[in-house]
């Protein structure tokens, strides 16, 4: 009987997990935590509960803002309310980073890498401590969606003191 009951789960697991239903992988009912697709959910992950006022990361991984020959780039994006966007950029020890979003309503925040960071409402700025990848995040505390776009420059503070 217990092998059937067993049996029975993880069919609607799966059932459930093929099907296209709306069931949420990796949810974290923490109100201030990121919601995250797992690679490969076990059955019990595959059915965790779904808290919707839990503030969410709207996609699993960030998204990378490349420079074309210049010190600065730019993504636009679109942020659900209570939802946040991830972003990644590569930079040196020495250099500083500002993240400069349209609204207002937003807050940036320092996810990965090592910096002295300064933030406000729609604004980060960050000392770079380390060489490599930084990642940070722009949310939407608000209670409805904000469209808007993200300027991110990198800036060299030595050389741009030895060229005045």
């Amino acid at each position: 009987m217990k092998i059937s009951i067993v049996l029975l789960t993880i069919a609607m697991a799966v059932s459930c997990s093929s099907s296209g239903s709306d069931a949420a992988v990796g949810t974290v009912n923490n109100t201030n935590s990121v919601q995250a697709a797992s690679p490969s959910p076990s059955s019990a992950e595959s059915t965790a509960n779904v808290n919707t006022n839990a503030n969410t990361v709207q996609d699993a991984g960030p998204q990378r803002i490349v420079f074309a020959n210049a010190n600065w780039g730019t993504a636009n994006l679109s942020l659900a309310p209570n939802s946040a966007k991830r972003f990644v950029v590569s930079a040196k020890s020495g250099q500083t980073m500002d993240v400069e979003v349209s609204s207002k309503e937003t807050s940036v925040n320092l996810i990965k890498g090592k910096a002295e960071t300064t933030e406000d409402f729609g604004y980060l700025r960050a000392e770079l401590i380390s060489n490599g990848d930084y990642v940070f995040e722009v949310r939407n505390s608000t209670k409805k969606a904000i469209k808007a776009s993200v300027k991110v420059t990198i800036e060299n503070p030595a050389a741009d003191s030895e060229e005045q």
